[in-house]
């Protein structure tokens, strides 16, 4: 898959406007954050960390021209709680990267334990992306609805900056967040399964 082939396909899935996925990759890819070459033919294939970094940005970034800035800081974000969800594979994940891509092809793939969940009755997947530029928090809950009652199960899986030390341009150590930083992180996206089980055809090759 091309970088022109994977905006149209993030755009159709994630349901964003082709140019604003595309002002994403632009600025992704500028920045040195997606695999590089040619054009048309000679183009480069998308490899799954490509794929990956432009969903996050697309996801995490209101902004398309700081999406290089704030995929550097989020790729060096490290998960704050250890503590893994037996259940899901998602749960255990130690990056952000590596959360979207268990969660799609572990997870939500033909057989997964939350693809067979939806396919039991009437429930629904979502999955909330709050963001600040340090701080990226995913709450993923499972909404069981019935005639008379609903009954949700929330997992929150939470990644932060690593202390300061060993990590050039670390923003701690340059004072950009203060000790007293009190602000919350902002409800960004929402997704539902049916939004990353179709996105992520793309990492496991199905139809």
């Amino acid at each position: 898959m091309k970088l022109s082939e994977l905006v149209t396909h993030t755009s159709e899935w994630i349901g964003l406007p082709r140019t604003v996925v595309e002002s994403h990759g632009r600025y992704l890819r500028e920045g040195g954050l997606l695999t590089t070459g040619g054009r048309g033919l000679a183009a480069p294939t998308m490899s799954i960390d490509d794929k990956v970094t432009l969903l996050i940005s697309v996801c995490g970034v209101e902004v398309a021209s700081r999406a290089a800035e704030h995929a550097k800081i989020w790729d060096r974000l490290i998960r704050l709680d250890s503590t893994k969800d037996a259940r899901f594979a998602f749960a255990g994940a130690q990056s952000l990267k590596e959360f979207f891509v268990l969660i799609t092809t572990k997870d939500l793939a033909a057989g997964g334990p939350l693809s067979d969940w939806l396919q039991a009755g009437s429930h629904e997947i979502t999955i909330d992306f709050y963001v600040d530029e340090f701080e990226v928090k995913i709450f993923v809950s499972k909404s069981l609805y019935s005639a008379s009652t609903a009954t949700t199960d929330t997992i929150e899986v939470r990644f932060i900056q690593p202390p300061p030390g060993g990590v050039p341009n670390h923003e701690f150590i340059h004072g950009q967040r203060s000790i007293g930083f009190r602000a919350g992180s902002r409800l960004i996206r929402r997704l539902n399964a049916h939004n990353l089980i179709g996105w992520g055809t793309c990492l496991t090759g199905a139809p």
